[in-house]
């Protein structure tokens, strides 16, 4: 393999970058969210004593956790309505896309709301701007120079607050913080401070993720890189290309400051620990806990959680605990997500049993809520596409969700990964989430493909069959001497969602559209006897004899041109 140039090199690098910060705009949960808004501060008595003069903290959202709870259950409710099982088949396969926009609310949710807000004004307490700071500490100084001693300074804790989060992938960890991140604005826009002349953009949270390939650096440059994307800055051409990871440290420390960065997640930690030595990306934390530019939220695999224990441990950093994250079991938790994922159903009619098809989707699954997503979606495609199929041919009952048509589907989706059906039958999970995005690729370019065989064929044939009524009918019209484009128009309207009338119906339905929208009362006959009626063509110039013209004019009391009397005299 040939080795790469130095431009080379830089230009994958750079990729490797822009891969770090989260595409807020493209994500699925986030993208509703508004990037950049204008401040407005709340009362100061909506607020504790402490927080009541912060501005960075009067312009974040109050902390009700019942009205931010009940906008959460409103605003990730999937809307599906009963009236879906009467869409067309197409519609239906359409509307697929609706599983995987099923984010169930569950206690862990509640538990990460707690520790986000409270962690976000743990971060702010003792905000004050500079002007503020000079004339206090001008003030407290002339105090003491009247012999009034005082504090120039106020206490502030010294480490950071940090949750970390380590799970499998697929139990949705990255997606419960993404779910209570879209309760927060990412980046709040102070144009003025009140009392000051001050203007600040203030992120209040910033999140990015280690590329698989990636180092610490990679991380590192990533950080600064988020902000110069969504706040077009140019902090990273402020580094020169050579720089080590001391320098990139004291950028990324010096970057989270000035916009006073709320809470800092870094998804997929483990990745760094992969691509580059661990004493690297352990000092770079330790160090970026100790500065207390922000709050942290570290999510990575279960083995990080070994690697990098001794950060909540041994050094100076608040842990909020971790939060349990694994598959779910059998039991209250598992019947709410399951509940919630199976009324998207698009059959024909309802499945009988949902106690069976509940613990059919667990054991499929194996409790973990990625693959369980795509078991129900297989099965409801494979569902879809066996309507028109005899009973007898398919093996399953048409039209509705049944135990065997799941276990069917998932064996078709999911065997398509190599060693994933033996994981899940194992309960292997380490093994399910290391196949876990594989799967979802798999099963995303299977649903995606085109159908085959005799289907296939079937649909072409009805495609043709329905051009051909249409063009019966829009030619039977225009034989009637209904213009071509109302002709057309008529033809469409009524052949569109009518399969079973025959072409003469049809044809006599459109005649019956074309009088209403005229006003003729002409009846059927009329019109075709109109059809048959000979044209009685009027005279030309060419065909009009010379004589008729003067005598014409004569009549009318009009004087014969000179032209109609030379060829009268001619003839």
């Amino acid at each position: 393999m040939a080795r790469m140039t130095a431009a080379e090199r830089k230009k994958a690098q750079e990729e490797l970058v822009k891969q770090v910060p989260l595409n807020v705009v493209g994500d699925p949960i986030l993208a509703h969210c508004d990037v950049r808004v204008k401040a407005i501060y709340r009362k100061s008595a909506s607020e504790l004593p402490e927080f009541a003069k912060n501005w960075l903290v009067l312009a974040l959202p109050a902390f009700n956790r019942a009205a931010i709870l009940d906008a959460m259950v409103s605003g990730f409710k999937v809307k599906h309505p009963k009236s879906s099982r009467r869409l067309t088949k197409s519609q239906r396969m359409i509307a697929l896309g609706r599983i995987s926009r099923v984010w169930v609310m569950l206690p862990v949710h509640i538990q990460l709301l707690d520790w986000l807000y409270v962690a976000l004004r743990s971060r702010y307490h003792g905000f004050r701007s500079s002007v503020e700071i000079k004339r206090e500490l001008q003030a407290s100084y002339a105090e003491i120079q009247r012999g009034r001693f005082r504090l120039l300074g106020f206490p502030r804790e010294s480490h950071s607050e940090c949750l970390p989060v380590f799970a499998l992938s697929g139990v949705g960890k990255t997606t419960a913080v993404k779910m209570v991140l879209s309760t927060l604005p990412m980046i709040i826009e102070h144009d003025r401070l009140p009392g000051t002349s001050v203007g600040i953009a203030q992120a209040v949270w910033v999140f990015v993720s280690c590329p698989h390939n990636g180092s610490v650096i990679t991380l590192l440059q990533g950080i600064v890189h988020w902000f110069d994307l969504y706040l077009n800055t140019r902090y990273c051409d402020e580094v020169a290309s050579a720089a080590g990871s001391g320098v990139w440290i004291q950028k990324v420390i010096m970057v989270l400051s000035r916009h006073y960065t709320g809470v800092l997640i870094i998804d997929e930690i483990h990745n760094a620990l992969k691509a580059a030595n661990r004493t690297e990306l352990i000092d770079f934390l330790t160090t970026l806990f100790n500065a207390r530019c922000c709050a942290f939220i570290c999510l990575g695999c279960p083995e990080a959680e070994n690697q990098l224990k001794n950060i909540w441990t041994l050094r100076r950093v608040s842990s909020g605990g971790e939060l349990p994250m694994t598959p779910f079991q059998p039991g209250e938790l598992w019947d709410r997500f399951a509940n919630a994922l199976i009324a998207i159903d698009l059959q024909l009619r309802p499945f009988k049993d949902p106690v069976a098809i509940r613990a059919t989707l667990c054991d499929l699954s194996a409790g973990m809520p990625a693959i369980a997503k795509l078991v129900w979606r297989l099965s409801q495609y494979e569902g879809i596409f066996l309507e028109d199929l005899d009973p007898k041919d398919s093996g399953f009952v048409v039209g509705q969700i049944t135990p065997d048509l799941m276990s069917m589907a998932a064996a078709r989706g999911l065997g398509l990964v190599e060693g994933m059906l033996t994981a899940i039958k194992n309960r292997d999970y380490k093994k399910i989430a290391e196949l876990t995005e594989m799967a979802m690729d798999k099963v995303s370019a299977y649903l995606a493909q085109s159908e085959t065989g005799v289907e296939a064929q079937r649909a072409l044939d009805e495609a043709e069959a329905r051009v051909l009524r249409y063009a019966e009918v829009a030619d039977a019209l225009i034989d009637l001497h209904i213009p071509k484009i109302e002709a057309e128009q008529y033809a469409r309207d009524v052949t569109d969602g009518d399969e079973n009338s025959s072409v003469a119906q049809l044809i006599r339905r459109a005649i019956a559209m074309y009088e209403k929208s005229t006003g003729k009362q002409d009846s059927e006959e009329a019109i075709v006897a109109k059809r048959t009626t000979p044209v009685r063509k009027s005279p030309t110039l060419a065909n009009r004899s010379p004589k008729a013209a003067p005598a014409k004019a004569a009549r009318d009391g009009r004087k014969t041109s000179p032209r109609h009397k030379n060829a009268a005299s001619k003839k």
